[in-house]
């Protein structure tokens, strides 16, 4: 638990920041998920909006055991089997964080913070849903 507080308040400080005093770590070695395809999008007055802020995204839909994450902006996410268990608790409508990890485990490059419970999941891209906007 006290690991999560300390990694939330080093999130908060790091969205608190101006740009220029960010400290810019080379992860070159990590893939960076392709941009999504731009598609003419039905206006859907029941779907939640996705956050303003750049790497802030909604959760769409979590499969059963918490293996894949699927986030507003159609982008897949396959979950670390440790952090399954974090991820089986998370909600449909939660706002998290997507950020690259420093030191990547095996294939999973990125991790996501979840605001409401404060918790992470280590995550690898898995390309997009079908239903992406």
């Amino acid at each position: 638990m006290l690991k999560h507080r300390i990694g939330m308040l080093a999130l908060s400080a790091v969205l608190l920041a101006p740009a220029t005093t960010r400290s810019q770590t080379d992860l070159s070695a990590a893939p960076s998920p392709p941009p999504h395809p731009s598609t003419p999008a039905a206006q859907d007055t029941n779907q939640l909006e996705e956050p303003a802020l750049p790497n802030l995204h909604r959760v769409t839909r979590i499969s059963e055991d918490g293996l894949y994450l699927t986030l507003g902006d159609g982008s897949r996410w396959e979950v670390y089997m440790a952090d399954r268990l974090n991820t089986k608790m998370w909600h449909v409508g939660d706002i998290v964080l997507l950020h690259q990890r420093p030191d990547a485990i095996g294939d999973y490059y990125f991790v996501l913070y979840n605001g409401r419970d404060e918790s992470s999941a280590t995550v690898k891209w898995r390309g997009y849903s079908e239903k992406s906007p």
